[in-house]
């Protein structure tokens, strides 16, 4: 059995997907191969439960090369306009996808079967739902939390910090995912004041402009990380503890056992606090959060009005908290 999941955007969707491959293997024994954004291929191509990473370049482009792997099941976990005619092109002779309402039924005529989704309380359990046309008892899985386990083999990039380290991760993709620059070197400062801990502030490298504001507000007083995804995720891999806006790092950092704050702006926090591994930092505004990519108000008042002692004095209280927690504090794969 050839099993093709469909991610095309979203880090952090893209991660909980590739999880799902985990229980395909352990379930059904398939092939799993993933569709996701070029950026990540070199993450996604280490993780120990894929076959292949297919990147996404175009409609048509793509479905050729899908067309050529003859998969028995396609499971489109993104569902958009770019991917309804994508599955129809993949050849896959199953189709699945997810419909939230009624009527959501009706716009899905390229799909083989169609499920009902629920909402578990956890990314990657929601996600598990869409595996019932299988034959997979998906409620079995309801309660565990999925680890990354790299490929044997995969070595890590040079030039990686050593010793004890925090990362700041102050920039996520949209707007209303991010710390103004100016307030950045202010949170890095207390948070080194109240863990004791060296802070690398870590941003994507196509954030030109963001990285451009930041090196002239840092001047030379924090390391600025700006490197692949690959190097990002071991990045997380060897830190003390993340804090990040709602965004991938603290997801990869769920998944390696590190702990983690989330500041929380205009996307609301999708974790599941049993874990005990994550806290939430939410900005004090009536509109927090909105679940907007843009701000209804047009001031991004969540973006300048973090708290930097606030958010430091929960780093490390999270520190001391997980100082004594077993990696295997939840259950786990």
């Amino acid at each position: 059995m050839k099993v093709l999941l469909v991610q095309r955007r979203a880090l952090g969707d893209a991660l909980y997907t590739a999880f799902v491959a985990e229980v395909l293997k352990r379930e059904v024994g398939a092939e799993v191969h993933l569709l996701t954004l070029s950026s990540a291929i070199e993450l996604f191509s280490s993780y120990r439960y894929l076959d292949r990473v297919v990147p996404y370049g175009g409609l048509l482009k793509t479905a050729k090369v899908l067309r050529t792997e003859r998969y028995n099941w396609l499971l489109d976990y993104e569902a958009t306009f770019r991917t309804y005619p994508l599955a129809l092109l993949s050849g896959a002779k199953r189709r699945v996808a997810f419909y939230r309402k009624k009527r959501e039924r009706l716009l899905y005529p390229l799909y083989t079967d169609l499920v009902p989704y629920d909402a578990f309380g956890f990314t990657f359990w929601d996600r598990l739902k869409l595996l019932q046309p299988l034959g997979v008892d998906y409620r079995k899985y309801l309660g565990f939390r999925p680890r990354w386990v790299f490929k044997e083999g995969t070595k890590p990039p040079r030039g990686l910090p050593e010793g004890d380290y925090l990362v700041l991760a102050p920039k996520g993709v949209v707007p209303s995912k991010e710390v103004k620059p100016p307030l950045v070197p202010r949170l890095a400062r207390e948070l080194e004041r109240r863990t004791g801990l060296r802070v690398v502030i870590a941003v994507a490298p196509g954030e030109k402009e963001y990285l451009r504001q930041l090196r002239e507000v840092v001047a030379g007083k924090f390391e600025v990380f700006s490197r692949p995804l690959y190097d990002f995720a071991f990045l997380i891999k060897g830190a003390r503890a993340v804090v990040s806006i709602e965004s991938f790092p603290y997801h990869f950092a769920l998944a390696v056992d590190v702990p983690s704050v989330v500041i929380v702006q205009g996307y609301p926090l999708f974790f599941k606090k049993t874990f005990g591994l994550i806290e939430e930092y939410r900005v004090p505004l009536d509109c927090v959060p909105c679940g907007g990519k843009s701000c209804k108000r047009r001031d991004y008042a969540c973006t300048k009005e973090v708290d930097p002692a606030a958010v430091a004095r929960l780093t490390e209280n999270l520190l001391r908290k997980t100082a004594s927690l077993s990696p295997s504090g939840s259950k786990n794969f």
